[in-house]
């Protein structure tokens, strides 16, 4: 009780609060980014390594509307539409090009991004909504979940095709869906749980069903 006392004071006049793997993410309602956690690729984007015991202030991230953190990375929208992310990059979770094993400490803006709405971090990779109702995702690909023509990773944002007219998405652990306007739904990647709702545990699930 009196830890959560203290993260109320700490975090106050709240807009959003997210939760990743082991490090979460809120942002107040001036657009200040705050995180804590797990620290060891830089996923807080506080410039360091550091773990955050509380809630950090990352100075370096612009005014946001909304954050995803991810396994070991961070993504965020903000308020400008464009997307940022930091963290670990060896499957191209920043999104900028290229993968590797230096990690990003600080935020990052995604390139090619633009009027985007919501985004979503799955453990490995990230996802980005934009207003015409197109799906980019960047990162680890191991099972189609970002791309149904073969399981490379994916470096920059690229479209899901499959999955257009969307109004809302969801990364999971490497399962992605959207829902459509018409309000019905869609999955792709990892399903040897049935983790795509088709009826069936065919795993990887290439085509979004």
């Amino acid at each position: 009780r009196e830890h959560l006392a203290e993260i109320d004071r700490k975090l106050k006049d709240l807009a959003t609060l997210q939760m990743g793997y082991m490090h979460g993410c809120a942002i107040d309602k001036s657009g200040q980014l705050f995180c804590w956690g797990e620290n060891a690729d830089g996923q807080l984007g506080t410039g360091d390594t550091v773990d955050g015991k509380t809630p950090l202030k990352v100075d370096a991230a612009p005014k946001l509307k909304a954050v995803a953190p991810g396994g070991y990375h961070t993504c965020a929208l903000a308020v400008d539409t464009t997307v940022w992310c930091w963290g670990r990059n060896d499957d191209g979770q920043i999104g900028t090009g290229a993968k590797g094993y230096t990690d990003f400490l600080k935020p990052t803006q995604v390139p090619g991004l633009a009027n985007v709405v919501s985004v979503s971090s799955g453990v490995y990779y990230s996802c980005a909504l934009d207003s015409a109702g197109d799906v980019w995702c960047w990162g680890h690909n191991s099972y189609y979940q970002l791309n149904n023509n073969n399981t490379d990773d994916v470096e920059k944002p690229t479209k899901r095709e499959g999955m257009s007219g969307s109004v809302a998405i969801s990364a999971g652990v490497y399962t992605l869906c959207a829902m459509r306007a018409d309000g019905k739904a869609v999955c792709a990647g990892y399903n040897n749980y049935g983790q795509t709702g088709a009826g069936n545990k065919t795993t990887p699930q290439k085509d979004p069903v």
